[in-house]
């Protein structure tokens, strides 16, 4: 830097010095000396330029940042006006004579040296200044505007005074090269240069080049100082440019000071003067004349293009002045030329044309049809890509005019050019065979890729353009945006979302095509040859989206709303009638693609119109909830928003053509695509068809659904499909009903109307499975659902019963369900109980005993009693029907046949069924049986179920609530085993004491004054309950046995005065076994019987005998039934009248027990102590009912049993280990006394020919689990081994249910003793 910066100091000193050179006037210089200093200048300004030159074309920054310094630069600068300045006096002044001995030839040549030398030291320095002007980091040195002014007016004085023709090149050339920020400042210089454009200085060629080359230098930075002058230098330019002898780079020039012009105009929407319009007018003539014979000398593209600029300052004028067709003729021709560059440029110079004309005067029809033409031809005839893609360019420059005011003329502009590019056959790649492939020309295969290509790109580009303008998603029109800019540099306005309805009308109504063709196109061409992925499916969604929000804006009133809603509705039914989703796989993007376009039309019709107008009334065809099909529905009684004759002739609102079409299209679907695709679109129907507004038609929509789905049951497989979309439309009702507190405001008979509705979808999972065949097979779909959806179904209910519950009662509404499921006949099919059990719980949960619990409530007790001795109906059957709702007796009718169906002999009967699953749903509806019961207190209800309930009740009771089959309970878990082997056992008597509490607390609060019992209680009632009694104490459950014995004694028990009561045959025989066994009371029973033996003389003797045992027994007092469990079998065996009245009592509990010898026995034998005495009297010993092990086998340290036993609740604690000693080993029993000698009554009444094999009695220890029986052998060694050898190798867990048993041993022990010590 330092060499350059010494030269350049250097170079400079030299000119400082001699600045004063030219001042000749006062000098007496020596001219030798002159001229050396002349030359030493010379060489000075050679060796800058040459710098300037380097430092320009090599990029040198070192040389410019030296001249950068503000005061070389300066005074660089100073030296080149001095001498420029003194060049421009010097043309105007002559040089003075110098002084000399000389002759005047000498003196003349010395000026003429002088004046070259001046001029050459003025063109020195014009060439160094446009090396200084034209460096950015040179120009910062000027600080002012003054210093710029100064250049700029020496500039402009040096070109109008100089008589050089190279120093007035030079100065054209300083201000081509200057870089002023905003160009030079004189406001002389636009005349200036008006003038030079007008008359070349000195007829120069090559002045004018620098002339046009630095007018578009100053154009570019200061164009408004010169577009003021417009009229004068334009038609100046058009006439230079359509000479036919212009140089390549005069024309060139001509035309980029044209284009600055355009440009200029184009970018800044500047409004262009009429004047100059009008002048450029009036040359048409002259000009079209001239631009012809460009077009015959083969410069057609000069010509056209000269043309389009031509037609952009002249505009409108052209047609107002009815000069068009004057103008338009070489367009025309240019348009048809064979050379497609020729054609391409055309369409370039119509944008120009384009540009010239505001909208609203091209807006009118037939001046649209003229700016369409060529594009019509374009895209319909010409097979050059590049001129089909200049047309698509220059179509959208024509739409890009009218902004969003596009929709105004979107029928005319837009529509049948859009429709022409897609209906283009070659415009996609149409579907051929292999063979059809393979014979075509090899010759002409590369033009027609070409051809499929890019015609391909002009059908997408057509589709993104759509897109950019109506895609709703800022994204997805951004992605095609860009696409368009990079391909055609154009991006048009994105059409509002919001508009008038008129607009919108104008821009979408007048034809769906170009949406519809777009949506239902396939764009495949040579480069995208498979289906697998539609392509462009998201730019189609969007397409569609943005027709459906713009639809939304129409006014709903108008007459042309509801056509076009049809035409949307059918071309949505057109797309499904064609798909064939059976040969897609359900991942297939076409699918999915499908799925968006129905669900974007389902949710952007507005819900006024999608769902009707809201009315309250509706059409009966609506609300037949048995079928659809065949029906046309309506949503208001005045007719509004109901397309009409849409499907063969009917009428629908939308919602239900939406729902009618896609059910059906749904069995076209396999179950994932039936997941994937309809599933979703179902959700959307039904979240608009149940809207928070819609409240009012919900039982009309929700009817016209149920009734599609009941057209259309028919199998299994459609059941499965249907269940899901039932499961989705219950799903939807919950949330609306939950969520909807609106439905309380609307009248009594509405809300009727929906709760039948309602009731109607909840039951229809029923009615279906009913058409449809019986299938046994365990793993059938359907039953599996409805068994996984059980929790919607009681949630569905519970929100109905929330928000209908407080404007009216619900008992109708289940009565009718159970009513339902009654009439059904469901009997055989078993896969399906579970589902029915399990709703059934709630219904009763939920039904309001009110009714009935103020109907059996009176204000005097009297009065009560009083009524009821009075109440003949009570001798007409169980309960007056009248005293509670008559709805009861229905429901508890319809329970019986359920309960009945679901007993568990009947799951054994279908093996196939899952038998726990069934059963396990017992506890809970025993429950809730139950607690109705008990919230009633009602004696007449407790009489009706008793006697509605029988057969439920006789199956249970018998068995004791609980399965007797071992296969149901083995494959359980332990938890399963407590809630089939207690539980139900415990749910069910919960049921069955509520309900003879009830019954025993009424006898006890009538009976409180009086002796006898109520009257209800008599021979008829009697009569009824006859096999309900005997099952009872038949049963297999002692709680039942002793909850039964309890009630007669309170109840026909108290009727000790009444000679009048008589018992049927069965229920004789059965209390004629056990009026010796137990403590129960028998009024009139004693003559009953002395009757028969009057009767029977054959059997006196045996008559009197038990007479005597019965008199025996009858020392006890306040037996529980427990205490003849043991002497069930021999009862059955011993008595002969038995087989004779073929009446026979079940087994117990306890003989079942017996026969499989389940005995826990003492390993030792000991006496059994009790209350401290030993108990050693010789009491008769029955025969012993386990067998005896060998004295000498050996003994192991854990209790066994004689044979395997089931693995019940008493051994699931027990180890593997433990479980296998004690089906494996057997101890040896040594006969002892009985446990207590309070039963040696009982046992020496049963003494039939067993006097030397007497079988002890067995101690019952009743808890929560199974009933276990301990042989009585020595109780306390017993206890003492189960504490020193068992107990010690449990879990914790084990360990903790021992406790909770012994415990519970305890109290039942107490209990028993109180009885036998304090109530004899």
């Amino acid at each position: 830097m330092n060499e350059f910066y010494n030269t350049i100091n250097k170079i400079l000193q030299i000119l400082e010095s001699n600045i004063n050179i030219t001042n000749l006037a006062s000098t007496t210089i020596d001219q030798k000396i002159q001229q050396k200093q002349f030359q030493e200048i010379d060489k000075s300004f050679i060796q800058l330029v040459n710098l300037l030159k380097e430092s320009d074309e090599n990029e040198n920054g070192t040389v410019i940042s030296v001249l950068s310094n503000p005061d070389i630069a300066l005074r660089f600068i100073n030296i080149f006006q001095t001498h420029i300045i003194c060049c421009n006096n010097n043309q105007s002044t002559p040089l003075p004579i110098l002084k000399s001995n000389n002759n005047n030839n000498n003196n003349s040549n010395n000026n003429n040296i002088l004046n070259n030398q001046i001029e050459k030291l003025a063109i020195n320095s014009l060439r160094s200044l446009g090396f200084f002007l034209y460096s950015s980091s040179i120009i910062k040195c000027l600080s002012s505007d003054t210093q710029i002014r100064e250049i700029s007016t020496l500039l402009e004085n040096t070109i109008q005074v100089t008589k050089n023709k190279n120093i007035c090149n030079y100065a054209i050339w300083c201000f081509s090269s200057q870089s002023f920020p905003n160009g030079p400042i004189s406001n002389k210089l636009p005349k200036t240069y008006c003038d030079l454009l007008a008359n070349t200085p000195f007829n120069s060629k090559t002045i004018e080049n620098e002339v046009l080359n630095s007018f578009s230098t100053l154009l570019q930075q200061n164009p408004q100082l010169y577009l003021n002058s417009t009229e004068i230098w334009l038609p100046i330019i058009f006439n230079k440019i359509l000479r036919l002898e212009n140089l390549p780079d005069i024309t060139k020039k001509l035309k980029e000071i044209l284009e600055i012009v355009v440009n200029h105009y184009q970018m800044n929407n500047n409004v262009m003067s009429e004047r100059v319009s009008e002048v450029l007018l009036s040359n048409c003539s002259s000009f079209m004349e001239n631009m012809g014979k460009l077009y015959d000398a083969k410069k057609e593209l000069l010509s056209i293009q000269c043309w389009g600029i031509y037609v952009f300052f002249t505009g409108k004028l052209i047609f107002v002045n009815k000069m068009a067709n004057k103008v338009l003729g070489l367009a025309e021709k240019c348009f048809t030329h064979e050379d497609k560059l020729v054609r391409i440029e055309t369409y370039t110079s119509w944008k120009l044309l384009i540009d010239s004309m505001d909208i609203e005067y091209i807006s009118v029809d037939k001046r649209l049809e003229l700016f369409c033409a060529p594009f019509m031809t374009g895209f319909t005839s010409e097979h050059d890509a590049d001129v089909k893609k200049a047309t698509f360019s220059t179509w959208m420059y024509f739409l890009k005019q009218f902004k969003t005011q596009l929709f105004d003329v979107f029928n005319k502009v837009f529509t049948p050019l859009f429709i022409s590019i897609l209906k283009n056959k070659k415009t996609f790649k149409q579907d051929e065979s292999e063979n059809e492939k393979n014979t075509n020309n090899n010759s002409n295969n590369k033009n027609n890729n070409n051809n499929n290509t890019a015609d391909f790109e002009l059908g997408e580009s057509a589709l993104h353009l759509l897109v950019s303008i109506t895609a709703p998603s800022q994204e997805v029109r951004r992605v095609s945006k860009l696409k368009l800019q990079g391909l055609y540099g154009i991006v048009l306005d994105t059409l509002p979302l919001s508009f008038n309805s008129n607009q919108v009308l104008k821009c979408i109504t007048g034809d769906l095509e170009p949406f519809t063709l777009t949506i239902s196109t396939n764009f495949i061409s040579t480069l995208t040859p498979t289906k697998t992925i539609l392509p462009y499916s998201n730019e189609k969604i969007e397409i569609w989206s943005g027709l459906l929000k713009r639809m939304s804006n129409i006014d709903k009133r108008d007459q042309n709303y509801l056509p076009f809603l049809k035409s949307v509705l059918l071309f949505i039914q057109k797309l499904f009638v064609q798909l064939d989703p059976s040969s897609l796989s359900p991942d297939d993007h076409e699918l999915w693609f499908y799925r968006s376009i129905y669900q974007l039309t389902i949710s952007n019709v507005p819900n006024s119109v999608l769902i009707g107008s809201g009315s309250s009334s509706s059409s009966s065809n609506g609300e037949n909830s048995g079928g659809a099909s065949g029906s046309s529905s309506s949503s208001g009684s005045n007719g509004e928003n109901i397309i009409e004759n849409i499907n063969g002739g009917k009428n629908y609102i939308a919602i239900d053509f939406f729902t009618l079409n896609l059910i059906e299209f749904g069995f076209k679907l396999n179950p994932d695509q039936i997941k994937e695709f309809l599933i979703p679109l179902f959700e959307e129907l039904c979240s608009c068809s149940f809207s928070s507004n819609n409240y009012v038609d919900l039982a009309s929509r929700l009817n016209f659904t149920v009734g599609v789905m009941n057209d259309n049951v028919d199998s299994d497989i459609g059941l499965v499909y249907l269940l899901q979309l039932w499961f989705t439309l219950t799903k939807t009702i919950q949330s609306f009903i939950k969520k909807s507190h609106q439905l309380l405001s609307l009248p009594q008979p509405l809300i009727i109307r929906i709760l039948e509705s309602i009731s109607n979808l909840l039951i229809w999972p029923l009615r279906a499975i009913a058409s449809t065949p019986y299938s046994n097979d365990t793993s059938i779909k359907p039953s599996s659902m409805l068994e996984s959806n059980i929790k919607l179904w009681k949630s569905t209910f519970q929100s109905m019963v929330t928000i209908f519950s407080i404007k009216t009662t619900l008992n109708p509404t289940i009565a009718f369900i159970l009513q339902t499921i009654d009439d059904l006949q469901l009997n055989c099919h078993f896969n399906y109980f579970e589902f029915i059990l399990s709703i059934i719980t709630p219904l009763l949960d939920n039904y309001d005993v009110t009714p009935i619990i103020q109907s059996g409530n009176t204000n005097n007790q009297q009065e009560k009693k009083k009524s009821i001795k009075n109440n003949n109906n009570y001798n007409n059957g169980p309960g007056n029907l009248l005293e509670i709702d008559l709805l009861i007796s229905n429901i508890l009718l319809n329970l019986n046949n359920v309960l009945m169906n679901c007993h568990h002999s009947k799951m054994i009967i279908n093996g196939g069924v899952n038998q726990f699953r069934v059963l396990k749903q017992l506890s809970p509806l025993f429950e809730s049986i139950g607690n109705m019961i008990k919230k009633c207190k009602s004696v007449p209800m407790c009489l009706v179920a008793l006697k509605n309930m029988e057969g439920s009740f006789i199956l249970y009771l018998k068995d004791g609530g609980k399965p007797t089959d071992q296969t149901i309970l083995s494959k359980q878990t332990n938890e399963d085993k407590y809630i089939l082997t207690t539980l139900i056992k415990s749910s069910f008597f919960t049921f069955y004491s509520n309900t003879l509490d009830i019954l025993i607390n009424d006898a006890s609060n009538m009976s409180s004054t009086s002796s006898s019992s109520s009257p209800i209680y008599n021979n008829k009632l009697l009569e009824q309950l006859e096999l309900l009694i005997i099952s009872a104490f038949t049963s297999l459950s002692d709680e039942n046995k002793e909850k039964v014995l309890f009630f007669w004694n309170e109840t026909w028990g108290r009727q000790s005065q009444n000679q009048d009561l008589i018992y049927p045959s069965k229920l004789f025989k059965c209390f004629k076994k056990l009026e010796t066994r137990v403590s129960i009371k028998l009024p009139n029973f004693q003559n009953q019987q002395n009757n028969i033996s009057n009767n029977n003389n054959n059997n006196n003797n045996n008559n009197n005998n038990n007479n005597n045992n019965n008199n025996n027994n009858n020392k006890r007092s306040n037996s529980h039934l427990s205490e003849y469990n043991n002497y069930t079998l021999e009862l059955n065996s011993s008595r002969n009248e038995e087989s004779q009245d073929n009446f026979n009592l079940p087994e117990s509990e306890l003989n079942k027990f017996n026969i499989h010898n389940v005995n826990l026995i003492n390993k030792d034998n000991k006496d059994v102590i009790m209350g401290g005495k030993s108990s050693n009297t010789a009491t008769p010993k029955k025969k012993q009912r386990v067998s005896t092990s060998n004295s000498n086998q050996d003994k192991d340290q854990y209790v066994f049993i004689d044979k395997p036993i089931d693995n019940d609740i008493s051994t699931q604690s027990l180890t593997e280990h433990q479980m296998e000693i004690l089906e494996k080993q057997k101890l040896k029993r040594n006969s002892s006394t009985t446990l207590s000698s309070s039963l040696s009554s009982a046992s020496s009444s049963n003494n039939n020919n067993n006097n030397n094999n007497n079988t002890p009695p067995t101690l019952i220890l009743n808890g929560n689990n199974n009933d276990k029986y301990f042989e009585n052998e020595d109780l306390l060694s017993v206890i003492g081994n189960l504490n020193d050898k068992l107990f010690e190798n449990q879990s914790t867990l084990s360990l903790l249910q021992i406790q909770t048993i012994s415990l519970e041993i305890s109290n039942k022990i107490n209990i028993i003793l109180k009885n036998r010590l304090f109530n004899k």
